[in-house]
């Protein structure tokens, strides 16, 4: 299994504090985030190709959505190895080569915290193990804002408010393309995150639409995949989709 997290690095544009490279540009590494080893190799191979590393993006995942009893341990093993572990060694590898370059970001694709409070705990039904997996990626994103606030390197989370399309949501028959938003959403709150500043603009948990009508977005509608259906939140959704029962 091939499990791919995503560094985004070049030098630095002189108006921005970043530049997104070109496909052309990127290179191809072969990285299962649960080996520490095929990390350490794929961050260093990333800093001796640009010198630097401004931009990690921890959006490798791991899907199980079923009850407890229905949770084999390998399933659970599976899914904290990829994305609660394998995002916290992501930014473990990564943090001194942005230290060397003063400074860079860390963006977790996991969920804010106080609404799963807020919500009496109900977004965990038939999806504990999942949960932890992903909770743990924004407790991760939260101690490496709080360590590294002197350093110039912000961390901060994204979680969508609407489901996005995915091979994830394919693969598993989750809804259809009338219940998703396009990609387009996660990689324009993604732009406009790396544009903050990194000094003030730290340990935030994020959700896509929201922050978007904070940057002055007004028009969502360009990011239905069908244009005359707007889907559903995750929060009125998440309790019809059940992952296949299979080991």
């Amino acid at each position: 299994m091939d499990i791919i997290s995503l560094l985004l690095v070049n030098q630095l544009h002189p108006k921005k504090n970043f530049q997104v490279i070109s496909i052309a540009d990127a290179i191809p590494i072969k990285l299962d985030v649960r080996n520490e080893e095929e990390i350490e190799k794929c961050v260093r191979e990333t800093y001796n190709k640009w010198g630097r590393i401004d931009v990690l993006i921890n959006n490798a995942g791991a899907l199980w959505w079923n009850s407890i009893e229905d949770t084999p341990a390998k399933k659970y093993d599976l899914i904290n190895s990829v994305n609660s572990r394998g995002s916290f060694l992501m930014a473990k590898e990564a943090i001194p080569y942005m230290k060397k370059n003063i400074g860079g970001h860390i963006l977790n694709f996991s969920p804010p915290i106080i609404p799963i409070i807020n919500q009496g705990y109900m977004p965990l039904k038939n999806k504990t193990a999942y949960m932890i997996s992903k909770l743990g990626m924004t407790l991760g994103m939260l101690g490496i804002a709080r360590e590294y606030n002197n350093c110039n390197i912000a961390a901060n989370s994204l979680w969508p408010l609407r489901p996005v399309e995915s091979y994830a949501l394919i693969n598993h028959k989750l809804g259809n393309y009338k219940n998703w938003y396009k990609q387009d959403i996660i990689s324009d709150s993604v732009l406009h995150i790396l544009e903050e500043d990194k000094n003030t603009f730290t340990g935030n948990q994020l959700i896509d639409e929201e922050y978007l009508k904070k940057k002055g977005v007004r028009n969502f509608t360009k990011y239905r995949c069908h244009p005359d259906y707007n889907p559903p939140t995750l929060d009125e959704i998440h309790h019809l989709w059940r992952s296949p029962n299979k080991v």
